[in-house]
């Protein structure tokens, strides 16, 4: 992730993350995650070249926020922050850091 200032508002970039994944030592295909818009307003979206089976977003005091198996949901009716974004799918579980304008 990137992240500049600008005018005093900070900016930011989607990202891709590529995951290796292992089951019982097997090596499996890379996985590839891409949550955007972040920084984000409200809305999100998730998307896995995997079967996503559940997102849970958790705030920094460690309370669960949401449990949706929705790869696009709004999270604009919580407080700006940054918050933790858990993907599970068939491949494992990822967990990605957002910030909620």
């Amino acid at each position: 992730m990137v992240y500049y200032e600008k005018g005093g508002t900070i900016w930011g970039t989607p990202f891709i993350l590529d995951l290796p994944t292992a089951i019982e030592g097997k090596e499996l295909a890379k996985t590839q995650i891409i949550v955007s818009p972040n920084p984000t307003e409200g809305q999100l979206s998730i998307q896995s070249n995997s079967q996503i089976t559940k997102v849970e977003v958790w705030n920094m005091m460690g309370e669960l926020i949401i449990s949706t198996a929705k790869s696009d949901f709004d999270l604009g009716n919580n407080p700006s922050g940054i918050y933790l974004v858990q993907i599970h799918s068939e491949e494992g579980i990822s967990t990605e850091k957002i910030q909620l304008k």
